[in-house]
């Protein structure tokens, strides 16, 4: 049996409802039950969109060194 996260150990409503509905049962590796949820990778297929769309990388910034 696959390991991941089960729905139930999400917190965000939204994503915790389409692990819910759309995961397939596995062993959590949070709570150690038995639950829908989605491996690691499943997961990243899910975030990788939202994380693209509403974040950019900062300004390359310099670091002073102290003497």
């Amino acid at each position: 049996m696959d390991t991941g996260v089960c729905w139930h150990c999400i917190e965000d409503k939204y994503l915790r409802e389409i692990i819910r509905d759309q995961g397939k049962p596995l062993e959590c590796s949070v709570c150690n039950a038995t639950r829908n949820g989605f491996t690691v990778d499943e997961l990243g297929e899910q975030l990788e969109p939202i994380i693209r769309e509403n974040y950019q990388l900062g300004e390359d910034r310099q670091s002073l060194q102290c003497e």
